[in-house]
């Protein structure tokens, strides 16, 4: 039990980069935190698991899409969030934040833990502008309160990660 909430939990999201656009899914009505909201993949920690490991999985086990194997997966950031429950319980989550970029975009297959998906560029996200005319002209994306913060906090560096790794690409190419 922690002072701040009922309970806390280890928690590790990813920001997975597919093509320059992140995959974002919608959280089953019947979920126990945030039903019907837009998150990014995440989930619970195992014991024993790196963030890495714990992100890759989480990934792969709610869009299908599997890290190759000897891929980066780096980290953007750690953070806690006091999360409020059904039933008036608050949690604190103790959140590790990672990044993966792929040029590859593959077909987003959920789990049964969502109830939709889709691609949203990440230059969009990363642009407080840019995200509001979106969300107005294709109608009001409904984000979890920690992927708000995520978008606020974590997505403009994501972005700059992102547009260094294709320079770098690019240049090795040449």
């Amino acid at each position: 039990m922690d002072s701040k909430g009922d309970y806390s939990d280890e928690i590790v999201g990813i920001i997975g980069v597919f093509g320059g656009e992140v995959p974002y899914i919608k959280r089953v009505p019947q979920a126990k935190l945030y039903p019907g909201k837009w998150c990014i993949p995440s989930g619970h920690m195992k014991a024993g698991e790196t963030p890495a490991e714990a992100a890759a999985r989480e990934l792969e086990e709610e869009t299908g899409y599997g890290v190759p194997k000897g891929e980066r997966i780096d980290e953007l950031g750690k953070f806690t969030f006091l999360a409020d429950m059904d039933g008036g319980k608050k949690i604190n989550l103790n959140i590790s934040l990672l990044l993966y970029i792929t040029e590859e975009k593959p077909d987003i297959h959920i789990c049964d833990e969502h109830t939709e998906s889709k691609y949203i560029a990440l230059e969009v996200l990363s642009d407080k502008e840019r995200l509001f005319l979106y969300n107005h002209t294709r109608g009001a994306t409904d984000f979890t309160p920690i992927d708000a913060l995520i978008i606020d906090k974590y997505m403009p560096e994501a972005y700059g990660r992102y547009k260094a790794t294709i320079k770098s690409r690019a240049k090795s190419i040449a």
